[in-house]
């Protein structure tokens, strides 16, 4: 005799019920979603999912690390470092969605000409998406997961809220978190005291805190410093004056 074939309606059942339970706790994780970026409009969490990250990393190594990290309202931030942050991370910002679908299409084809990734399109609101939630991982589940908080985020917070969030929570050095703790740690001052100069300088190491500094001369930094000056003129951000006697000092 063969072999006893399985029940095909037991066997569809159990698919059935499973299905029912995945979609639960699908159903489940978005209602999570939806509630804790709701409550964003109202508070600010403690730690970001990217400051429990580097402190792991850090026990990992075993290092010790000290998380620095103050929370000011949007008002309190210098509109200098607002504007610079702005021309320097996503300069469409007020104008898109969530997604820049021109700068994706820019990646895409700068990525296809060298055969591998050259540089993002991430959003701010992106971003703030991978680092209070997310991990700096690249993976298909990762950007999945990214895109859905983004939307989320958009639909439920404001421009500015958005931005707050994002200058409060980005990582601006080993440890340096938001921009009132950068601003006291490079310049000694409150972020809402920055010049235009430091608002720029500190814009600029935001493509990667950990490998760069406010005071760094490299040619790849001088550059992107003055690439930001330019676009801070280029949107009105501010006069010809200004620019002029920021691009002397940068």
């Amino acid at each position: 005799m063969g072999a006893k074939r399985p029940n095909r309606s037991l066997v569809r059942r159990l698919f059935r019920r499973m299905f029912a339970i995945l979609a639960v706790f699908v159903a489940l994780a978005a209602l999570w979603a939806m509630a804790s970026v709701a409550l964003l409009n109202w508070r600010s969490p403690e730690e970001s999912a990217l400051m429990e990250i580097r402190l792991q990393q850090a026990e990992d190594a075993g290092k010790t690390l000290k998380i620095r990290h103050k929370i000011v309202p949007l008002k309190s931030i210098s509109p200098y470092l607002r504007a610079a942050i702005v021309v320097a991370e996503d300069g469409a910002f007020f104008s898109h969605y969530g997604f820049d679908f021109y700068e994706i299409q820019v990646a895409v084809k700068k990525g296809q000409e060298k055969g591998r990734i050259v540089r993002g399109a991430s959003t701010i609101t992106q971003q703030l998406a991978k680092n209070l939630y997310l991990s700096p991982e690249r993976s298909f589940m990762r950007k999945g997961l990214e895109a859905g908080l983004t939307v989320l985020l958009e639909l439920f917070l404001s421009k500015e809220r958005i931005l707050e969030l994002y200058l409060n929570y980005i990582e601006w050095g080993n440890g340096v978190f938001g921009c009132e703790t950068a601003a006291r740690t490079y310049f000694g001052r409150s972020c809402a005291e920055l010049s235009l100069e430091q608002a720029v300088r500190l814009a600029s190491i935001t493509i990667n805190p950990r490998r760069y500094a406010v005071n760094d001369e490299r040619e790849t930094m001088i550059k992107r410093r003055r690439a930001i000056a330019e676009r801070l003129k280029n949107t009105n951000a501010i006069n010809e004056i200004e620019y002029a006697a920021l691009a002397k000092a940068l």
